[in-house]
C-alpha cells in the first residue's frame, strides 16, 4: 500500500480543503469570458487569489506565466508537506509528456514552440537536448524510445496529431503502471475513464482523418468501454450507449455532430467535469495520495480554463463563442 504519514498527511489533507475556497468559481470564468478584451480579463484573473502571482505582468498574453507559477507553488507546498516525496511522481508526470509533446512538434514542424514548464520530473535541459541534438542520455517514463516513436510516425504523415496520439497512449500506460504501485481503485477508476476519453477522441479524429493508424492498435486497452466498441464500424449504436454512459451524452448522433460542428475542445471539457466529480468521493475518505491528487488536478484543470479562454480573448474570439466553447 502507498505509505503514508498519517498526521502530516492528515493535516495537508485538511489544509487542501481549505484552499478549495482560493478556486475560481462560475462567476470568476463568467467575468472573463465576458470582459470587453484580454487586458479586461487579466484585471478580472488579477482579482481572485492568481493576482500574488501576476506580480508585473501587464500583457494579457503572458498571463501562462502566472499560472504556471501558482501550479509550481502548488507542487512546491504539496512536496514540503506530503510525504514520501518520491511517491509523488504521478501528479507531475503528464508534464513531462506534455513538454515533450511541445518540444518535439517544435523540431519537427517548424511552428512556434507551445507551452512549456518546469512541472515534471524530467529537466527541460535534457529534454530539449534529447529532441533537438539528440542527446542519448535517458530521460524517465522511458521517454527517449517514446519520442523516437513519435518522429517516425510524424515523417511518414507530417501530421502533428500522430505525435499527440502516441505520447498521450505513453503517458497513460505508464501512469497504469504507477497506480498498480499504490493499489488505489479510484485512481484506477480514474485511469479507466482517461482511457475512454482518449479512444472516444481517437474515434473521431480517425473518422476526420487527423490520425492515421490500425484500429487494431490506435486505440489503448483499459478503459470502462471495450475497445471493440471503437473498431467495429457497424457497432456505432453501441458505442454511442458506452458513451452516453461516460459522459450522460445525448443519443451518439447528436454527440457526433456537436463534435464535428465544435470539435473535441467540448467534448473534453464535459468529460473532465465527471471525471474530477469522480475524484472528489474520495476526499472526505482517505488520507493517501487520493485526496492530494483530487486538489492537483483540479488546480490543473483549472489553469487549462484560463489559458483556454485567454488564448480566446487574445484571438478575439467573441464571448458567445466562447460560452459555447467552454459549456458555461
Amino acid at each position: 500500500m502507498f505509505p503514508q504519514n498519517h498526521t502530516q498527511n492528515g493535516y495537508l489533507v485538511s489544509y487542501l480543503k481549505a484552499l478549495e475556497s482560493e478556486f475560481l468559481d462560475q462567476n470568476n470564468f463568467e467575468r472573463m469570458i465576458e470582459a470587453r478584451n484580454g487586458e479586461e480579463a487579466l484585471h478580472v484573473l488579477n482579482e481572485t487569489d492568481y493576482g500574488k502571482y501576476l506580480g508585473d505582468v501587464k500583457n494579457f498574453k503572458d498571463s501562462d506565466l502566472a499560472l504556471d507559477k501558482a501550479l509550481a507553488a502548488a507542487k512546491e507546498m504539496i512536496l514540503e508537506l506530503f510525504t514520501p516525496r518520491e511517491k509523488l511522481d504521478i501528479l507531475w508526470l503528464k508534464y513531462d509528456f506534455l513538454n515533450g509533446k511541445s518540444l518535439l512538434k517544435a523540431k519537427l514542424s517548424g511552428r512556434e514552440q507551445g507551452r512549456i514548464n518546469n512541472l515534471g520530473k524530467i529537466p527541460l535541459t535534457d529534454l530539449r537536448e534529447a529532441i533537438f541534438e539528440g542527446s542519448a542520455k535517458s530521460l524517465a517514463w522511458g521517454l527517449n524510445k517514446t519520442i523516437e516513436t513519435a518522429r517516425i510516425a510524424f515523417e511518414k504523415t507530417n501530421n502533428p496529431r500522430e505525435i499527440d496520439a502516441i505520447l498521450d497512449a505513453r503517458y497513460l500506460t505508464i501512469f497504469g503502471q504507477e497506480i498498480k504501485k499504490i493499489h488505489s481503485p479510484i485512481l484506477n477508476d480514474f485511469l479507466r475513464r482517461e482511457i475512454d476519453l482518449l479512444n472516444i477522441k481517437t474515434y473521431f479524429r480517425l473518422r476526420v482523418g487527423e490520425v492515421c493508424g490500425d484500429d487494431g492498435e490506435i486505440y489503448l486497452s483499459g478503459g470502462l468501454i471495450s475497445i471493440n466498441n471503437f473498431k467495429n464500424k457497424k457497432n456505432e449504436k453501441k458505442l454511442g450507449k458506452s458513451i452516453e454512459d461516460f459522459k450522460e451524452a445525448e443519443e451518439f448522433e447528436d454527440l457526433r455532430v456537436k463534435v464535428e460542428k465544435i470539435g473535441l475542445l467540448t467534448l473534453e471539457i464535459e468529460s473532465r467535469k465527471i471525471l474530477l466529480e469522480i475524484l472528489k468521493i474520495a476526499q472526505d475518505k482517505i488520507l493517501g495520495i487520493e485526496p492530494v491528487f483530487v486538489f492537483w488536478q483540479t488546480k490543473a484543470e483549472e489553469t487549462k480554463m484560463i489559458h483556454k479562454i485567454m488564448t480566446m480573448k487574445n484571438v478575439g474570439v467573441a464571448p458567445a463563442e466562447i460560452h459555447r466553447m467552454v459549456g458555461f
